[in-house]
C-alpha cells in the first residue's frame, strides 16, 4: 500500500504523505488525470492520462518515464484494480475497459454504459478472490454492476453482468 496520495490539477500533480497529510512533492505536468498504481516489483507508479487517450506511466519515486501507450479516446479516467498490479480499468467514451498495464492492450470491455457521470467518481471494485472482482459504476441514468473474471488463459478476461 502506498504511503502517498496523489491529486491531479490541470497543470500539475501533487502528492501528500498518508500518515502526516504533509506535502511530499509537486510536479508540473499537463494532465487530465492521474492514478497511483501499486507495482510490487518496480514500486509505485503514476499513470498520467490525457483525454486524447495518451497514457504515460512514471516511477512514483523518481517521476522517470517507464512506458507509454495510447488507449481509445475520449479517455475519461484510469482506475487501479484492487489486488492487481498487472491490470487497471479505463473509462473511455461510454465503456469501461480492462487494460494490461505493461503494454496498454485492451483485454476486455463492457458494452456501452450510456453517458457516464463524473470520472472523478471512480468505479467501486470489490475483489472476491485472485481472479474475480465485482465492479459498480454509475451513469446519468443507471447503476451498473459487473462481474470481472480474469483468468490466466489467453482471451479469457471478461465483464459479465453481475447476478442480482
Amino acid at each position: 500500500r502506498s504511503s502517498q496520495v496523489v491529486i491531479a490539477l490541470p497543470d500539475r500533480v501533487l502528492a501528500f504523505h498518508t500518515q502526516t497529510g504533509q506535502p511530499a512533492w509537486e510536479w508540473l505536468i499537463a494532465n487530465d488525470g492521474v492514478t497511483l498504481l501499486s507495482n510490487p516489483t518496480l514500486g509505485d507508479e503514476l499513470a498520467i492520462h490525457r483525454i486524447d487517450g495518451t497514457v504515460s506511466i512514471f516511477s512514483a519515486d523518481t517521476r522517470q518515464l517507464r512506458r507509454s501507450f495510447s488507449l481509445p479516446a475520449p479517455l475519461n479516467g484510469l482506475f487501479a484494480l484492487p489486488g492487481s498490479s498487472e491490470r487497471f480499468l479505463a473509462l473511455h467514451g461510454e465503456a469501461l475497459a480492462l487494460i494490461n498495464s505493461s503494454n496498454g492492450a485492451v483485454t476486455s470491455e463492457t458494452e456501452s454504459l450510456g453517458p457516464v457521470v463524473e470520472p472523478a467518481r471512480p468505479p467501486a471494485a470489490y475483489q472476491f478472490d485472485d481472479h474475480t472482482w465485482q465492479i459498480v459504476i454509475g451513469s446519468r441514468t443507471a447503476l451498473y454492476r459487473k462481474r470481472l473474471v480474469v483468468d490466466e488463459l489467453i482471451f479469457s478476461d471478461s465483464f459479465d453482468s453481475a447476478a442480482r
